[in-house]
């Protein structure tokens, strides 16, 4: 999926890893399209946890999440990675 599309199909997806700063992985950021109408964040489903073990603390989880659409309204139908990716 490229982020200066105007529009992503539904099914579109986008995985993050995330790391802390050394380098280690310290989890994962998840969205999904759900739906063909983004409707101001609500078509997407987003999840992150923050971790790698079965402790770890999933801070979203479901469509419509307030905590992702804030941030990834400001890209390109809520797509803010960049493509190619480098």
């Amino acid at each position: 999926m490229a982020a200066g599309q105007p529009v992503h199909p539904k099914g579109s997806a986008a995985l993050k890893e995330l790391f802390d700063a050394k380098g280690a992985l310290a989890g994962w950021a998840v969205a999904v399209k759900t739906a063909d109408d983004s409707a101001g964040g609500k078509g997407w489903y987003w999840y992150e946890i923050l971790g790698t073990t079965a402790q770890s603390r999933v801070v979203a989880d479901g469509n419509g999440v307030p905590l992702c659409f804030g941030c990834h309204a400001t890209g390109k139908d809520f797509v803010l990675i960049g493509y190619p990716l480098k």
